[in-house]
């Protein structure tokens, strides 16, 4: 599929994979295709079905209500659910509503199998403007109240602040100069780390950001 966009809702989708992919969260593949976005099939010409959200969790917007509801399914796609609460709350994902996420499921069996891979981020980051400051907006405070219910810790990889200038500078489309802004790539990569460094503050005793090199120490 092909996606077009303003320069900053282009950069702003492909950063997030990137940024999904540093964080291990599957997601659909997307990459530059000149002047748009090229994203593949993630159902592997329908090997798998994808079942949007609608259909388990109706219209319910509470990530505590969603969490309770994937558990009576699957406790591993109730995980993976707050690791993508986690994910949108750090790039600032205002449109993970009921149909642009959900699960796979055996094609032949109809068996699910795990949440879907993660798709559809150019309503996120600066793709609305620059945020001038880092509050402790709806989706960091809706994670923070999620990852309390579940009563479980979470681990994370920590993406420091030299991975996410080198992230925005990979990326070939230009968001635009402001009279704010004069560096839109360095503005979003410390935007990124203030809101990583905020839901770590936030959630201490419950998120673990752990280190490239120091999860290479565990493993």
């Amino acid at each position: 599929m092909y996606k077009a966009g303003k320069q900053e809702e282009l950069f702003s989708e492909l950063l997030a994979y990137k940024i999904g992919k540093a964080l291990g969260i599957p997601l659909a593949k997307y990459c530059s295709a000149g002047t748009f976005i090229k994203s593949k099939d993630f159902t592997e010409n329908a090997a798998v079905d994808f079942e949007p959200a609608i259909s388990i969790i109706g219209d319910a917007t509470s990530y505590v209500k969603i969490y309770d509801t994937l558990r009576e399914i699957d406790d591993g796609i109730a995980e993976q659910y707050v690791k993508m609460c986690y994910f949108d709350g750090l790039i600032y994902n205002m449109d993970r509503h009921e149909y642009n996420f959900g699960i796979l499921r055996d094609s032949d069996t109809g068996q699910v199998l795990s949440l879907s891979p993660l798709f559809d981020h150019n309503i996120a980051l600066i793709s609305r403007g620059y945020p001038v400051h880092v509050p402790n907006d709806i989706l960091i405070n809706d994670f923070t109240e999620l990852l309390q219910h579940t009563g479980k810790s979470l681990s994370m990889k920590r993406i420091t602040a030299q991975s996410y200038s080198k992230m925005v500078r990979d990326i070939p489309f230009e968001p635009p100069v402001t009279e704010v802004v004069s560096n839109p790539r360095e503005f979003t990569a410390q935007y990124l780390f203030r809101r990583q460094s905020v839901i770590e503050d936030l959630n201490r005793g419950m998120l673990c950001l752990i280190t490239p090199k120091e999860i290479e120490t565990i493993r």
